[in-house]
C-alpha cells in the first residue's frame, strides 16, 4: 500500500501524544466535557414518546436480564440494551431513575467520540493537522442530534456507538477486533447490518481488492478477512424469519404518510416528499448545510482545477485508502438507509452524521490552503452546533422546514413537508434539546393538578403517544417507577368521541406540538371551561383547560 494515510500505522503503534500534541488533545477533551455537561444537565428529564418505550424496555430488561427481554420494540437491540440494563439494575439510584441510563449513554458516547478522533487521525494524519482533527471531533461532540439522542432513549444511538470503533478496526485491518465489534453492531438494530456491510465492502474494495490489481490476487488478499462475514451470518440467521415478512415493506412502503404510501411500486423508488425531508435532515438541519457546502465545493473544485491547470495544496491529504473507504461506505449507507420510507425521526440516520463531519474535514484540508481559514470554519461550526442544542436558530432550517410557535420560541415544523402524523412532530422534534420543555411543562402541570387514578387527562389525538404514563404519588410528576405510581386516565379526543359517556370533569393539555383548535371546538360543544392553567418554562408555554361537562 502507498497511501499517505496508511492504516498500517496501527501495526507499529500509535503514539497519541506525538500524533496529536497536548493542545489538540485538550481541545478534544474540552469537546467531550462539553458533550457530557450538556446531556447531564437534563437528568431531571423523564422520557416521553418513543423514548418512553425504550426506557421501559431497559427497566424491564434490568429485572429479567434475558436475551429476549433485551430486544426492545421487536428489534435485535441486545448488544446495546445490555449495558443499559446492567446499569439500571446495579447502579445505586432511585427505582426507575433515568440517571443510570443517561450516564451509561454518556460513557458510550465518549467512547464513540474517542473512536471518531482515532478515525480522523487516519484521514488527516500528522501533527500539523491535529488541531483540525480536534475541532472536527468537537463539532460532532456538540451536534444537537447527537446530544438529544444521548438523552432520549433509543437504539439508533447504540448503532452509532459500535459503528465508529468498528470502522476504525476495519481501516486498521484489525480483523478480529472488527469482527467482534461487528457482532455487537449488528445486534443494536436491523439497519446496523447495512452499516456494517457497507463499510466492510468499501474497506475490502479500497484497501485490499483494488490495490491487488487482478481478481485472483484480490481474492487471495481477501481470504484473511473471511471472519468479517461472521456478524452478518449471526444476524442473518437470527433475523431471517422476520426479514422474509418485512423486506417488501422496507423496500416499497415503510410507515409513510398514507397519501404517499399509496403510490405505485416504481414511484416509491423515485424522489418524493419523504426523500426531500430526509435530504433536508441529513444535509441542511441544524447548520448541516455548512459541511454540505464544503463537501459539494470539494466535488466541484477538483474537476474545475484540473481543467484550469491548477493544483491542490501540496500538503493536503490525497484521496487515500481510508478516506475512500469512508466516502464509499457512507455513500452506500446513505443510499440504502434512506430507501426505507418512514417518519422524519432523524435519529434513524444518526450514524451518518459523524462521517459527514469527517468528509467535511478532509474536504477543507484539501481545498482551503490557509490553515487559519480551515480552523475558523470548523470552529464556527462547533459554536453553531453547540448553540443549536438549546435554540432553533438556523435560518436555513427554519426556511426549508417551517416553524411553529412554542411560547416565545419557534421549533421546526418537522412534518410540514411530508404531511406525516403527529401534529408538528413528536420524536421528529428530537433534533435538539428543546423538546424536553414539553416534558417539563407537563410535569409542572401534573404537580399542580395532583391527579389520582380517577382523574381524566385529555389531549389531541396526535399528541397521545406514551406522553403521560405513571405519576409519582408524592411529587405528582411523571416517573419511570411503576411501583405504587398513580395511573391517571388518559382519553384523547378520539377516545372521547368513541366513549359511551363523557367524564364529568377532565383536564385538556393543549400541547404546542399539535393543533388544538379543532379539538377545543369539539369539546366546547360538550364542556365548559372552568379554569385555564398557564405554565411557563424559560419562554416555552403550556395551557391546561379544566373542563366540566355541560348539563343535558
Amino acid at each position: 500500500m502507498t497511501d499517505t494515510d496508511s492504516p498500517q500505522r496501527a501495526n507499529i503503534g500509535w503514539n497519541v501524544l506525538d500524533e496529536w500534541g497536548i493542545g489538540a488533545l485538550a481541545i478534544v477533551a474540552a469537546g467531550m466535557m462539553a458533550y457530557a455537561a450538556i446531556v447531564l444537565s437534563y437528568l431531571d428529564y423523564v422520557p416521553l414518546w418513543d423514548g418512553r418505550i425504550y426506557a421501559d424496555c431497559v427497566l424491564d430488561a434490568a429485572e429479567r436480564l434475558s436475551f429476549g427481554a433485551l430486544g426492545c420494540a421487536g428489534h435485535n437491540s441486545q448488544a446495546y440494551i445490555l449495558p443499559l440494563a446492567l446499569a439500571a439494575r446495579f447502579a445505586p439510584a432511585a427505582p426507575g431513575s433515568i440517571v443510570p441510563l443517561v450516564v451509561t449513554n454518556v460513557v458510550l458516547g465518549l467512547m464513540a467520540l474517542a473512536a471518531l478522533a482515532r478515525l480522523l487521525g487516519h484521514v488527516l494524519p500528522g501533527r500539523q493537522r491535529a488541531a483540525e482533527r480536534a475541532l472536527a471531533c468537537c463539532a460532532f461532540a456538540v451536534h444537537p442530534l447527537f446530544t438529544a439522542s444521548t438523552l432520549q432513549p433509543n437504539i439508533d444511538f447504540g448503532t452509532l456507538v459500535f459503528a465508529l470503533p468498528c470502522v476504525c478496526a476495519l481501516i486498521e485491518r484489525r480483523v478480529m477486533a472488527a469482527t467482534v465489534l461487528g457482532c455487537f453492531l449488528v445486534f443494536t438494530k436491523e439497519p446496523a447490518l447495512i452499516v456494517y456491510a457497507s463499510f466492510v465492502l468499501s474497506a475490502l474494495f479500497v484497501l485490499v481488492a483494488r490495490p491487488a490489481g487482478t481478481w485472483r490476487a484480490a481474492l487471495a488478499e481477501c481470504r484473511p478477512f473471511a471472519p468479517l462475514v461472521v456478524p452478518l451470518v449471526l444476524a442473518g440467521v437470527y433475523l431471517a424469519p422476520s426479514l422474509v415478512e418485512i423486506i417488501p415493506d422496507l423496500l416499497w412502503s415503510g410507515d409513510s404518510p398514507p397519501g404517499l404510501a399509496a403510490g405505485a411500486v416504481t414511484a416509491r423508488m423515485l424522489i418524493d416528499a419523504i426523500d426531500l425531508n430526509y435530504g433536508l435532515g441529513l444535509f441542511v438541519l441544524s447548520f448541516m448545510w455548512v459541511p454540505t457546502i464544503v463537501i459539494v465545493g470539494d466535488l466541484g473544485v477538483a474537476p474545475m482545477m484540473t481543467r484550469l491547470g491548477g493544483r491542490a495544496d501540496v500538503g493536503s491529504p490525497g484521496p487515500g485508502g481510508p478516506t475512500r473507504a469512508i466516502v464509499y461506505g457512507t455513500l452506500v449507507m446513505t443510499l440504502v438507509l434512506t430507501r426505507y420510507k418512514s417518519f422524519s425521526n432523524f435519529r434513524y440516520f444518526l450514524t451518518l452524521y459523524p462521517f459527514f463531519v469527517v468528509i467535511c474535514a478532509v474536504a477543507l484540508a484539501k481545498r482551503v490552503r490557509w490553515r487559519p481559514a480551515r480552523l475558523g470554519v470548523t470552529g464556527v461550526l462547533v459554536v453553531l452546533f453547540a448553540v443549536s442544542n438549546f435554540r432553533t436558530i438556523d435560518p436555513v432550517s427554519r426556511a426549508v422546514f417551517g416553524t411553529f410557535p412554542f411560547g416565545a420560541h419557534d421549533l421546526l415544523d418537522m412534518t410540514a413537508n411530508t404531511g406525516e402524523c403527529c401534529g408538528h412532530g413528536r420524536d421528529q422534534l428530537v433534533y435538539n434539546l428543546e423538546f424536553t420543555a414539553i416534558a417539563t411543562l407537563q410535569d409542572e402541570a401534573l404537580a399542580q393538578i395532583r391527579p389520582t387514578a380517577d382523574t381524566v387527562l385529555s389531549m389531541d389525538t396526535q399528541a397521545n403517544w406514551y406522553t403521560v404514563g405513571p405519576v409519582d404519588p408524592v411529587t405528582f410528576r411523571r416517573t419511570l417507577d411503576r411501583a405504587g405510581a398513580i395511573e391517571p386516565r388518559v382519553l384523547d379526543t378520539r377516545d372521547l368521541g368513541k366513549a359511551s359517556s363523557l367524564p364529568e370533569e377532565m383536564f385538556y393539555f393543549a400541547f404546542a406540538n399539535v393543533e388544538n383548535q379543532q379539538s377545543l371546538a369539539w369539546l366546547a360543544d360538550r364542556y365548559t371551561v372552568s379554569a385555564v392553567l398557564a405554565f411557563d418554562e424559560r419562554g416555552y408555554t403550556l395551557r391546561v383547560y379544566r373542563m366540566a361537562r355541560r348539563e343535558g
